[in-house]
């Protein structure tokens, strides 16, 4: 028997809140040991995509960038409510059409009624799903 939607959100935040709280040494310490392998996977990356060598004003910024994401990431799964992050993917084609439902116009350009027969080209930020309310029930709710 599976139990209510709102009862495993309580559960998994509540479990998370408990090792954040008690084992609060081990887990920083893998979370900067994960931080430290990830930055340098994307250091890895950005060498070899640019030609480039890492310099500590790129090494600053990219760990200022790291420690918010895991923060957020770690804000996010800690609340009632499952959130969910989506990045919409851009095909070769450019088939990836605007979405007015998930999607804002950050030119200012044109109006809902272009937007909705207009082609994606660049997309800038990820957009979020909330699945229930902040007691993490009614997951049948999206904002």
């Amino acid at each position: 028997m599976l139990a209510p939607p709102a009862k495993v959100n309580e559960w998994r935040s509540t479990t998370l809140g408990i090792i954040r709280q008690h084992g609060a040494e081990t887990y920083r310490v893998h979370v900067i040991g994960l931080s430290r392998s990830l930055h340098v996977r994307i250091n890895n990356i950005v060498d070899e995509l640019t030609s480039s060598t890492a310099t500590s004003a790129r090494n600053k910024g990219l760990q200022s960038i790291l420690d918010q994401a895991i923060e957020l990431s770690q804000a996010f799964r800690v609340q009632r409510a499952q959130l969910q992050v989506h990045m919409p993917v851009i095909t070769i084609d450019h088939s990836l059409g605007f979405d007015l439902d998930t999607m804002e116009d950050i030119t200012g350009e044109d109006d809902e009624e272009n937007l909705a027969d207009s082609v994606v080209e660049c997309v800038i930020f990820p957009y979020v799903i909330k699945l229930g309310d902040e007691t993490g029930d009614n997951v049948r709710t999206e904002n």
